[in-house]
């Protein structure tokens, strides 16, 4: 029986290239040949393990996971957690994405072959903890975990230019809300890879001696940004806090 073939047309035009890892023993014939008119090749990957480029420069990069490497990579050593963290600095979007067609079964039998009990709460927690930084997807089967990659990919580098006119929007929230701020948005992204900025509590914590370390931010802007990181902190108050630091 011959390759069920991944429809490749629709994102032709856009993908420029697929990235992948030359680790991938038991995946990569498969992925040349599924992605044979996207330009793909092997490389050594230092994150992730499929990289979709796009004509205007976008890059998207997956982490491929199998459900027992998946749950492995969660309880015995944080390998996924730094590789996640790798992703999300060297390249624009990153994505997690499982091969999984029975989780609860696959938990059983390591627990009757191991010994090893693990809970679908313990499990819940990490993809909770990695959806912060990234987004985990979960396939049944090979076939479709591929064809999701290039739609997922194919979509984010076609949807560019519409996003960048109504402002950023990333799992990033120090980059959402810096991109919200008249005058910054066009910095947002600059000043997150600057200061290492990862989520809204990163940039809560910011001072204005380390804004003033990327370019272009000045003294006038710095306070801008501490200006709207003050109020955002006065609008979360409760209504008896407000009360209290008004009558201060």
């Amino acid at each position: 029986m011959g390759m069920n073939k991944i429809n490749t047309k629709n994102y032709e035009d856009i993908i420029s290239a697929v990235k992948i890892d030359d680790r991938e023993t038991d995946r990569k014939e498969y992925a040349l040949n599924q992605y044979s008119s996207l330009n793909p090749s092997l490389t050594h990957l230092d994150s992730g393990d499929y990289i979709f480029i796009g004509k205007n420069g976008v890059k998207v990069v997956f982490e491929y996971k199998k459900e027992d490497d998946f749950i492995s990579s969660i309880v015995d050593n944080p390998h996924l957690h730094n590789q996640t963290y790798k992703m999300i600095t060297n390249y624009d979007y990153s994505f997690i994405i499982v091969q999984c067609a029975d989780l609860i079964s696959l938990i059983n039998d390591r627990y009757y072959t191991t010994g090893q009990d693990i809970s679908i709460s313990q499990i819940n927690g990490a993809v909770a903890e990695l959806s912060t930084v990234s987004t985990v997807l979960f396939t049944q089967t090979q076939y479709q975990a591929f064809d999701l990659m290039m739609r997922v990919a194919g979509k984010i580098i076609r949807q560019k230019p519409f996003r960048y006119n109504y402002g950023k929007k990333s799992v990033n929230s120090a980059l959402n809300y810096l991109s919200g701020i008249s005058g910054i948005d066009n910095l947002a992204e600059n000043i997150c890879k600057k200061l290492n900025l990862r989520c809204l509590d990163d940039l809560l914590k910011v001072s204005k001696e380390e804004l003033m370390t990327v370019d272009l931010i000045g003294e006038k802007k710095a306070d801008k940004i501490l200006d709207e990181i003050n109020r955002g902190r006065y609008y979360e108050l409760s209504k008896d806090e407000k009360q209290t630091r008004l009558s201060v």
